[in-house]
């Protein structure tokens, strides 16, 4: 895929529209110990060129968060019933980035929000991180919850490969094992690599833009929450706000290039020195050489 047609995908701008209809995004994480990682999660859309961004976090984080920026919408709680009352007026939520592995508060809260969007057709749901440390404890909640995508690095995978199947261990070709794990699951596996493995089991792409040889924190942040962006994008250029197992594939493929080819690009003006912020400033940069 050509970052040409990741373009195709973003939508139009002009003066019919009205605030929102280019994306409002959600981001459930952080912690007092992080707060770059929802910051990177909630910003990247919003310098991409999502409308709206929410950011839900401890009150002990959220003063914090906001002095990274004056766009995001940071609500200081991670009460259900608040978070709850935001799912009917977004259109992707991301669980995870920053959340702290805090069990015994937040396995509950993770079971609520699943069992709360399982029949949410219009919400596509990214679970990244310590959301994917947390699920752990949440496997039959999130079984068949179609509007659900998966970010696990290698390290994550292995980890969830191993809880599903009663402690065996991955062994083979490794597009087959996301695609059995996707299977199992009924969700959407986007498993990061050197090359990123998109599938439900059925369906499969495969993200092969170059990337850089940089590998900083927050790089995975900024791609939980452009795939966010980017699978609300995609239904918004078919015209439907209902979620196929294809939208969140095709938007997973997407953000993979697009964040990339920004990576790549950051590297080549800065080098070794590139850091996740680096990234997020030049988001810009990229977006307005090849908007068309």
């Amino acid at each position: 895929m050509s970052i040409k047609r990741v373009f195709e995908y973003f939508p139009k701008l002009g003066p019919h529209l009205k605030k929102g209809e280019c994306g409002r995004i959600a981001v459930v994480g952080g912690a007092l110990e992080y707060t770059g990682a929802p910051y990177f999660s909630a910003m990247a859309p919003m310098k991409i060129g999502a409308d709206l961004s929410y950011l839900f976090c401890p009150i002990e984080a959220a003063a914090v968060i906001k002095t990274y920026s004056p766009e995001l919408i940071v609500h200081p709680s991670q009460e259900f019933e608040k978070i709850d009352g935001m799912i009917g007026r977004i259109d992707s939520l991301v669980i995870g980035p920053g959340l702290g592995r805090d069990k015994e508060k937040l396995v509950p809260l993770l079971r609520k929000i699943l069992n709360r969007v399982r029949n949410q057709g219009t919400l596509s749901v990214v679970i990244d991180a310590d959301g994917l440390f947390l699920l752990a404890d949440c496997i039959d909640e999130v079984k068949a919850c179609p509007n659900v995508i998966l970010t696990p690095n290698h390290r994550e995978f292995d980890r969830l490969y191993e809880i599903v199947f009663g402690g065996q261990k991955p062994q083979g070709d490794i597009t087959k094992q996301v695609q059995k794990l996707a299977k199992e699951l009924r969700v959407i596996i986007f498993r990061k690599g050197e090359e990123d493995i998109i599938t439900d089991g059925e369906k499969t792409e495969i993200g092969k833009e170059q990337g850089c040889d940089r590998r900083c924190g927050g790089q995975g942040d900024l791609l939980s929450g452009t795939i966010a962006l980017f699978s609300y994008w995609v239904r918004l250029k078919e015209g439907t706000s209902s979620i196929k197992s294809e939208h969140l594939i095709l938007g997973g493929h997407l953000a993979s290039d697009f964040i990339r080819f920004c990576s790549r690009y950051t590297f080549s003006n800065i080098g070794r020195s590139m850091n996740a912020t680096d990234i997020l400033d030049n988001i810009r940069h990229v977006v307005k050489e090849h908007d068309v």
